[in-house]
């Protein structure tokens, strides 16, 4: 079985004066067996950062808020242009 799991920031959505940029987890996973081939696909967000003129903010998907930079200590895959 052949897959992979990343960790990264996904596209920025911008509203309302507002920059949210969710944070997510992409695993993929493929085999084959013979002349069959299976694969699979999922992506679970883990939180959002918030950038806005008053600075930026980090909530996890239970709705805690905690710091944008602590989102990408925890979350590595993270790109760290995310909360500069």
């Amino acid at each position: 079985m052949e897959g992979k799991k990343e960790i990264r920031a996904d596209a920025a959505l911008k509203l309302a004066g507002l920059t949210l940029i969710p944070v997510c987890e992409l695993v993929v996973r493929g085999w084959s067996h013979g002349e069959r081939v299976s694969a699979y696909g999922v992506k679970r967000p883990l939180g959002v950062i918030v950038v806005s003129a008053g600075g930026k903010a980090g909530f996890t998907v239970t709705g805690e808020a905690v710091p944008a930079e602590r989102l990408a200590e925890e979350f590595p895959g993270v790109a760290t242009d995310a909360v500069v």
